[in-house]
């Protein structure tokens, strides 16, 4: 027989490992990785700028297999998966029900559809070590307690003390939390009179706390929360800060909207058929998530990164309630039509991310190639310009790695310094698009003319390649057979890529197979 469980977990863990496997390195990973394992390094990081030691640890350790990305596609993919899992598996723990293949595929289909940041929190390697990594720590945590709560042989402390160690320095605000849930599980199983481990217990605790105080007592963090940068939130008092951090609280629910939709659903279902117990345990972990929510009132600011553990404990809220074999006939109609909505949102999701993150890793080798071009010619003190990153098209924005540009890249080429030049259009498309006929009637000379249609993203790039600079805007024309009409593009953002320049635009264009240049 098949075991639709395993089989289910092994197709995610695949489609995580593509879209890592297509990820360029970039932003922070050039400055994390030159870290390497000096203690001098990590230690003056810690004393100046972040408490956030096992994130920090994990950074090196996974871009040390900088030349060997397989191997980080492999464990993010690994960690991504396994937190989807243990999400799920609180849940069942907790309520006594069983795993099954479609609550984690809809728990995971809701990771994607619903996820902050997922681009920066899952597929960004200093990220996932930030987000992920210590996300799935915090999750183990949670599940060990929870599976081993009344018996659990005492020689294993030592490794579960470590581990909440190291749940403990995950970051600022889930640290917190953590600590609370934990005691909140602890409540209610006392209320249910469920015999307790206190060795368990107070081990957990203990290493959590211990973690929690190395994070936030760090030196870095209070010299990284004077930084002028910070001045006009260091300016407001303790009320003016309540005050801001309670407005843009509700970015909670634009965020999570696809998940708390879902779960409303599910919880009106437990409601009316009077599975109250149930209701109960997810407003638990719900309360966890607001919990986190709440503890981020000390943080300048709120990227949606940020809101990575508030959306764990969400999830789990969200599992707690998905026992469709409780519910009515129209109950079930309704949810599971609800269960394809989003499974059908997180292949769209997926399909688009795909689509993007195979164009960014040729623009990544494309970037690179100039890099060492330029290097070539001028020696270490050259000063090239790159591209920036171009996405095809994304469900949505934050389905993005993230964009910043790290003056660390130089350093890790061993140049002066990089500029990046913001582009418009794919042109990775010079490496897997088609040459199509062209007539040049500019005064520019033209050796090619690319072309690529994107038809499930239903757009089309068209580059044009020169031997020589190229104007900032260059207008072509072309015929569309479909439409038997003629169209005019404007192309715009010139950039220089080894000895050649290039031009394009990418837009909702298709079937070109011949242009006139002007």
């Amino acid at each position: 027989s098949i075991n639709y469980l395993t089989l289910s977990i092994l197709i995610i863990f695949i489609l995580f490992f593509l879209i890592e496997l297509y990820t360029p390195f970039h932003s922070d990973d050039f400055f994390y990785g030159q870290m390497e394992y000096s203690f001098d390094k990590h230690f003056h990081h810690y004393m100046t700028w972040s408490g956030r030691v096992v994130s920090d640890y994990a950074s090196t350790i996974l871009l040390n297999f900088h030349n060997y990305h397989i191997i980080i596609s492999f464990i993010i993919a690994l960690f991504s998966t396994s937190l989807c899992y243990l999400i799920v598996a609180i849940a069942c723990t907790i309520s006594n029900t069983q795993i099954t293949w479609f609550k984690f595929i809809i728990i995971t289909a809701l990771y994607w559809v619903s996820n902050p940041n997922i681009g920066q929190i899952n597929f960004w390697v200093v990220g996932a070590c930030n987000y992920l990594i210590t996300t799935t720590i915090v999750a183990l945590v949670i599940y060990l307690f929870v599976s081993f709560k009344s018996a659990i042989n005492h020689k294993f402390l030592p490794i579960i003390f470590i581990i909440s160690l190291l749940a403990g320095c995950s970051n600022e605000n889930i640290c917190i939390t953590l600590i609370y849930i934990i005691l909140i599980i602890y409540v209610y199983y006392r209320i249910q009179k469920i015999k307790i481990d206190y060795a368990l217990l107070m081990t957990i605790l203990i290493g959590i706390s211990l973690g929690a105080l190395i994070l936030i007592l760090a030196p870095g963090n209070f010299i990284r929360l004077n930084h002028e940068a910070f001045n006009e939130w260091n300016s407001l008092n303790l009320f003016e800060k309540l005050d801001t951090h309670f407005h843009r609280s509700f970015k909670y629910f634009k965020l999570f909207k696809i998940a708390l939709i879902f779960y409303v659903i599910n919880i009106i279902f437990m409601i009316i058929n009077k599975y109250y117990h149930k209701v109960f345990l997810s407003l638990l972990f719900l309360s966890a998530s607001i919990f986190a929510l709440a503890a981020m009132i000390g943080s300048p600011y709120l990227p949606d990164r940020s809101f990575s553990g508030i959306f764990f404990f969400l999830l789990i809220a969200v599992s707690c309630s998905i026992e469709p074999h409780l519910y009515t006939k129209w109950s079930k109609i309704i949810f599971y039509i609800s269960s394809l909505c989003i499974f059908i949102l997180f292949l769209e999701t997926f399909t688009y991310m795909l689509i993007s993150y195979q164009a960014t890793k040729i623009q990544e080798d494309l970037r690179n190639s100039h890099i060492l071009y330029e290097k070539y010619e001028n020696g270490n003190s050259s000063t090239p310009t790159i591209p920036s990153y171009y996405f095809i098209k994304l469900k949505k924005s934050s389905n993005m790695f993230d964009m910043y540009h790290s003056s660390s890249q130089a350093s890790w080429f061993n140049v002066k310094q990089i500029y990046l030049q913001l582009v418009n259009y794919d042109y990775s498309i010079i490496k897997t698009g088609n040459k199509i006929t062209f007539t040049n009637n500019s005064s520019f000379k033209i050796n090619n003319v690319y072309y690529k249609d994107y038809i499930l993203c239903r757009r089309g790039t068209l580059v044009i390649e020169s031997p020589q600079p190229l104007p900032q805007n260059l207008k072509i024309k072309y015929n569309s057979e479909k439409n038997n009409r003629s169209f005019e593009l404007i192309l715009k953002n010139p950039i220089k890529l080894m000895d050649k320049y290039y031009i394009g635009i990418s837009s909702k264009i298709s079937d070109i197979t011949n242009v006139v240049i002007e």
